[in-house]
């Protein structure tokens, strides 16, 4: 698994109709079902304690990976970047059994 790219969407995306930060990530021997249940609970749990609590998640499968996106204002989208790369950073680290 890795992170491919990571974004911040300011409107109108093929994700939602509104503003948020995405990651782009590829899977590679890793059941994709997994990783997108275990990154929906690692990015809700910091959402919820840094009181985001109001935020959306999404995921767009890809055939190779997903881009999974949090919602967040558009004067947050940096912040929100952050909090996914740290979502993802949990991911990678739980999967291999470093929780």
């Amino acid at each position: 698994m890795k992170l491919v790219d990571s974004r911040r969407l300011t409107g109108p995306n093929v994700l939602w109709d509104r503003p948020g930060a995405v990651l782009d990530v590829a899977f590679e021997g890793a059941d994709p079902a997994r990783v997108i249940a275990t990154w929906r609970t690692q990015v809700k749990r910091m959402l919820a304690a840094l009181d985001w609590g109001e935020e959306q998640v999404c995921v767009r499968e890809l055939p190779d990976g997903a881009s999974l996106a949090i919602s967040a204002p558009v004067d947050t989208l940096y912040a929100a970047t952050d909090i996914n790369d740290w979502a993802w950073e949990a991911v990678s680290k739980v999967l291999a059994g470093n929780d």
